[in-house]
């Protein structure tokens, strides 16, 4: 309906998803764009223009930075191959990412078969379901060729998980089929049904049964599967990280705006930097663990420092797995692994909550739990 009477809320609706993520959003505006050209009789050109030029332009501000940063990220300097003992010509950047950093979101093998034959078997049912609902409705057209997009990004993800071949897993083509398939589920298919067990029209019995069986299946899924994957995680995270920081973080927040210099380096714990570190003192940072570059070299470097940051340690975990390895060995880090931090990295101090004796003479700062020394007051060898 928004497509064929209200194109431009379409594409506003569209260009936000893309705003919001713009890899799962553009994958879906991708397949929808592709839907809408395989029924050209149904949307004519002027309506497909407007609706592309409408979503380029809600998606512009997002656009512009996206490429300033891929822009940066590709440009690796001299200093920092130098820098980085990890920037051999065998090191598979693709691989960090989608295996080490976000495997919760781009690794096909880390989902349990059930939910791979959940969200396989709950799929056929709404295309065919809808499809047969549908049939003599030219919106069957528009949902079989979108969702089987979908599908296609789905099956791709597991075949290139099962291959090794993570290039494509980077661009979240598994986490389209992850996150939209239940989506357009939950959203599509009780919809169509329940319009048809309303129609005063002539749908047989059978269409009308059908409609009740998938609207049945489609409501316990989501009374079922909806309030513990969602509520449970989503909402928790939201409200974390909504979460104002405490009182005596807000002081060291103000005290690092007050006596320390714009460029001066932070070694932080490279998971906590969601309490809002960057945002609220607005200083550099050693590494961010959040933040993956995507050049090669940067991504090298990149794990080098989250090592260091673990006290030279190798990881033994995955994904946020490694932020409780991190938790444990960073605020433990001894001198030596702080002076070459110092000296590699040029970190200027060592922001941590909790007190550490045998840096005393380098303390600047002390409130509650949270303490920055000084590392520049630490005596070389």
């Amino acid at each position: 309906d928004l497509m064929c009477n209200r194109v431009r809320r379409a594409a506003v609706f569209a260009g936000a998803a893309v705003l919001f993520h713009i890899l799962v959003g553009g994958w879906v505006l991708m397949g929808l764009g592709i839907a809408v050209l395989a029924d050209r009789r149904r949307f004519p050109f002027s309506q497909l223009v407007t609706f592309v030029l409408i979503s380029v332009v809600v998606i512009t501000p997002m656009i512009i930075p996206v490429l300033n940063y891929h822009k940066s990220s590709t440009t690796s300097t001299a200093k920092d191959a130098a820098e980085t003992d990890f920037a051999a010509d065998n090191f598979d950047a693709d691989r960090m990412i989608v295996k080490f950093r976000n495997p919760h979101h781009l690794d096909p093998d880390r989902v349990l078969i059930r939910k791979v034959v959940s969200r396989t078997v709950f799929m056929i049912v709404a295309l065919f379901g809808c499809f047969y609902i549908t049939q003599r409705d030219r919106d069957a057209t528009l949902l079989i060729v979108f969702t089987s997009f979908l599908m296609s990004l789905w099956i791709i993800a597991f075949i290139a998980g099962k291959a090794q071949w993570y290039w494509p897993l980077k661009f979240y083509l598994f986490r389209v089929g992850d996150t939209v398939l239940p989506l357009l589920f939950w959203l599509c298919v009780p919809a169509w049904a329940f319009n048809t067990l309303l129609r005063h029209d002539s749908s047989s019995l059978a269409q009308k049964m059908i409609a009740l069986t998938v609207w049945t299946v489609a409501m316990c899924w989501v009374g079922l599967w909806f309030p513990h994957e969602v509520k449970s995680k989503v909402f928790q995270n939201i409200r974390t990280w909504q979460r104002p920081p405490d009182s005596e973080l807000h002081a060291a927040f103000n005290w690092i705006r007050q006596y320390t210099e714009e460029n001066d380096v932070f070694l932080m714990n490279p998971c906590n930097l969601v309490l809002g570190f960057q945002l609220y003192a607005d200083r550099p940072v050693v590494v961010n663990f959040k933040s993956v570059p995507y050049n090669k070299q940067q991504i090298a470097q990149w794990f080098e420092k989250l090592q260091a940051a673990n006290g030279g340690r190798s990881f033994q975990s995955r994904g946020f797995g490694v932020c409780k390895e991190i938790n444990e060995n960073f605020p433990n880090l001894n001198v030596a692994h702080l002076r070459s931090i110092r000296e590699r990295y040029r970190a200027r101090y060592y922001f941590v909550d909790k007190e550490r004796p045998l840096l005393q003479p380098m303390l600047v700062f002390h409130k509650g739990k949270w303490n920055i020394y000084d590392l520049a007051l630490m005596p070389s060898l």
